[in-house]
């Protein structure tokens, strides 16, 4: 959904998402299942599966609330963009102009929330170098979708 739909409109769109992927899976049990972990991914390839993954595209899905992100992540969310195309009220985005000079307090309050061990992965794709801080290079090339695709990403690496 596009960065400009924020606030409770965007939470709205997001949980009928979220629904839509859980409902598909559960209509189709013998084809599709939902993976929130690596080994969910493994499990589901072996039975010959389509593993269905969730993530957000945009940190303006959480409308500014930790509680709306944790939600997500019970939910069965494994990542989270911070930024998309355009700043949050609390990150900077790669494809606007800088607002907060990276990330706003509670922007570094979210950013450790979507990092391991916990349930949501960072997605580093579209934030500006300001946002990923003093790592920012290494984080990027660790998790950016290209390296994942190639299997590089901790997320992806086969067992």
């Amino acid at each position: 959904m596009p960065g400009t739909i924020t606030g409770p409109e965007a939470v709205r769109r997001s949980l009928i998402l979220i629904d839509h992927v859980r409902s598909l899976a559960e209509r189709h049990p013998n084809e599709i299942v939902l993976a929130t972990t690596a080994a969910e991914v493994r499990a589901a390839h072996k039975a010959g599966k389509f593993a269905a993954l969730m993530g957000m595209e945009g940190g303006h899905m959480i409308d500014d609330s930790l509680a709306v992100l944790r939600d997500y992540q019970r939910l069965g969310v494994r990542y989270l963009t911070l930024s998309h195309s355009v700043n949050t009220n609390w990150s900077d985005s790669s494809g606007d102009t800088p607002k907060h000079n990276g990330l706003t307090d509670f922007g570094k309050d979210v950013r450790p929330r979507t990092e391991p061990p916990r349930h949501a992965r960072r997605h580093l794709a579209r934030v500006r170098q300001d946002v990923l801080g003093r790592d920012g290079r290494r984080a990027r090339r660790r998790w950016s979708p290209r390296t994942r695709r190639c299997g590089r990403s901790p997320a992806t690496r086969a067992t």
